[in-house]
């Protein structure tokens, strides 16, 4: 064979463990029942979960306890499934994080069988629906 052959091989080859190494990083949705066993014994990694904040009759989130210091939260979070967990976050809880629509937690379950959140992302209401309500309301 050619070095030139060779040369190429040895790029495909590299982008085949490329490829699917990238495949197996990607992230996709899970529950908490699924996320428990993705994410426990000798399973370790992150996932993402997506969920809504608990609230009671009159909207008003519910399960929110921070540590003294302010400096970490736990919440409860209601998977798409309708399982409730509590997470754990270790940092300051975010300014509009009572106002957010979904949660969503990317991390896993530690050895106390809890979920803690390495990181949050919010979907919060938008500030323009009531403008774009107002607007279609004048016409």
């Amino acid at each position: 064979m050619k070095p030139l052959s060779w040369i190429l091989l040895l790029f495909i080859g590299f982008g085949v463990v490329l490829f699917f190494s990238t495949l197996l990083k990607s992230s996709h949705y899970v529950h908490f029942d699924e996320a428990r066993k993705q994410t426990t014994g000798t399973n370790k990694g992150s996932v993402y979960v997506i969920g809504t904040l608990v609230r009671d009759k009159e909207q008003q989130v519910v399960g929110i306890e921070e540590a003294p210091h302010h400096m970490a939260f736990s919440f409860l979070l209601q998977d798409k499934e309708g399982m409730t967990e509590r997470v754990y976050y270790g940092d300051v809880m975010p300014m509009d994080f009572r106002r957010a629509e979904q949660v969503v937690v990317i991390g896993g379950y530690d050895h106390s069988d809890r979920f803690r959140a390495e990181k949050l992302l919010m979907k919060c209401p938008s500030k323009y629906v009531e403008t774009q309500v107002a607007a279609t309301k004048g016409r």
